[in-house]
């Protein structure tokens, strides 16, 4: 939908997002066909599958920096307390509940992170926190099978968009609207929505 999951910024400006689906959902063989690389989840392998979709942030401004084999890729290196301020400014002047952020940090922040929450106790309702992973480091560096979203370069990102077609859903829907509305009205009567 061209927005990010909240109003931090996102990680960085090319991005795998690996999604978990369950082993047998019907999407599964329509994303495989349509060029999505699907894999078995390997913290689940009987019962989840991972699917791997190609995210872009074309009009966001991100550092740059180089990975160990000398690529160059985009991040966002924000500190805390900026995300935080950003946060701050969204509470006071836009919303009237939470607004959905993650707030990166490294741990050298803690202490300011602590220190501005104290000083801002009336202005936050929820923040979740997000211990920032070094984006120049693949999963395995970092100890894991993989990560939920993984840092890429452009050209990567551009070769797995050229394997990518259209997902034909048609049926999809459809299947399951009709089988729900015989279903819901198999007494005689259909409920009233």
């Amino acid at each position: 939908m061209s927005t990010t999951e909240g109003v931090h910024k996102p990680l960085a400006k090319y991005i795998m997002n690996n999604i978990n689906f369950g082993k047998h959902d019907p999407l599964l063989p329509l994303l495989k066909e349509a060029g999505y690389e699907v894999r078995d989840n390997p913290n689940q392998p009987t019962e989840g599958t991972i699917v791997k979709f190609p995210i872009k942030w074309e009009h966001v401004e991100f550092d740059k920096v180089t990975k160990p084999n000398g690529d160059i890729v985009e991040v966002n290196l924000e500190s805390a307390i900026t995300q935080l301020e950003r946060y701050k400014k969204y509470q006071v002047y836009w919303c009237q509940q939470n607004v959905s952020n993650t707030i990166s940090y490294s741990p050298e922040e803690v202490p300011d992170i602590i220190d501005w929450l104290l000083g801002n106790w009336e202005h936050y309702v929820g923040v979740s926190f997000l211990y920032r992973m070094d984006a120049t480091k693949t999963a395995m560096d970092l100890g894991y099978l993989y990560l939920p979203q993984e840092v890429c370069t452009k050209e990567v990102y551009d070769e797995y968009v050229k394997g990518i077609k259209p997902v034909d859903f048609s049926g999809i829907a459809d299947s399951k609207d009709n089988e729900m509305e015989s279903l819901e009205c198999s007494g005689g009567s259909c409920p009233v929505i």
